[in-house]
């Protein structure tokens, strides 16, 4: 009987172990199987990418050196001018101009295979991520395909890293910061943090967390990354980038709001979609309500 558990256990690991690495090798194969037919295809975006037209779009546009029109929609347009399918449209990038910087060399690449790389790189952080959390969740060793596979079969990460969002790399930052700071690292983690500022609405919070809390070599650590952060978008912006960059990135927020809005998950993106962009009783009951969630998390 012992023999037949053991027997069994090994059965059960032996699948655990290959099983993932199989279903990861199906789903590679299917993404490389659209991103030729996307490359064969009159509008690739349409086929494969989703999020990605915007940054292909804006690699393109770094390539160039055409930093003035980084924000120009009709730039956009051109730069994505053969990957859609409707002539006159484009994935609107507005992020920070660093982060068309960091995509600059995908423009070498044609559509698809920038794409492929991009989704490799993407997968490739979600693996570090959870390889990193090891420490932190001991359950993970040894798992390592069998929580990448896990973790793809959640909808949203799927989405996310199929569908050319950077989800996966703001994952492996916070993953990072957090094993830095268990291993007496805060300056650093602090530094590490502040990658998120190309997405601020994560940077902010998390180091305002860190503030709380009391982590303050942390914090002083994300302020030097901050000022860093800031240096790199000067010569490809100007001095008052971040003034520039947060108008285009509320007005885009606006208008994205609008056609989105049903799939936010936040206080205010639910109310203003169930009451109506920009309604006072919606805007202040979902900062209330996000506020007092900040808090109880603390």
């Amino acid at each position: 009987m012992d023999t037949e558990d053991s027997s069994s256990e090994s059965a059960l690991a032996w699948r655990l172990r290959v099983y993932p690495i199989g279903l990861l090798a199906a789903l590679g194969a299917a993404l490389v199987a659209l991103a030729i037919a996307a490359n064969g295809s009159d509008a690739p975006a349409q086929e494969v990418g989703g999020d990605f037209a915007a940054f292909y779009g804006a690699a393109v546009i770094a390539a160039d050196g055409d930093w003035d029109n980084l924000y120009s929609f009709d730039r956009q347009v051109a730069a994505q001018a053969d990957l859609q399918e409707r002539e006159g449209s484009a994935r609107y990038f507005a992020y920070p101009p660093q982060v068309a910087l960091a995509h600059a060399p995908l423009a070498a690449l044609n559509y698809g295979l920038a794409y492929l790389a991009y989704t490799a790189l993407m997968f490739a952080l979600l693996v570090a991520a959870i390889r990193l959390a090891e420490p932190m969740m001991p359950w993970l060793r040894g798992r390592t395909w069998l929580a990448a596979i896990l973790a793809l079969s959640f909808w949203p990460m799927l989405r996310a890293v199929t569908g050319g969002s950077n989800t996966a790399l703001s994952l492996f930052v916070i993953v990072a910061a957090w094993r830095l700071i268990l291993a007496e690292r805060p300056v650093l983690a602090g530094a590490t943090l502040s990658l998120l500022l190309a997405k601020p609405q994560l940077a902010v919070p998390l180091v305002g967390l860190m503030l709380v809390i009391g982590l303050y070599r942390v914090v002083a650590g994300a302020m030097a990354g901050a000022l860093g952060f800031y240096l790199v978008g000067v010569p490809l912006a100007g001095w008052q980038w971040p003034l520039d960059w947060w108008e285009v990135a509320t007005d885009f927020n606006r208008i994205d709001s609008e056609v989105n809005g049903f799939s936010s998950v936040s206080w205010l993106g639910f109310l203003e979609n169930a009451l109506g962009i920009g309604d006072p009783v919606a805007v202040t009951l979902g900062w209330g309500l996000a506020a007092l969630t900040v808090l109880g998390l603390v």
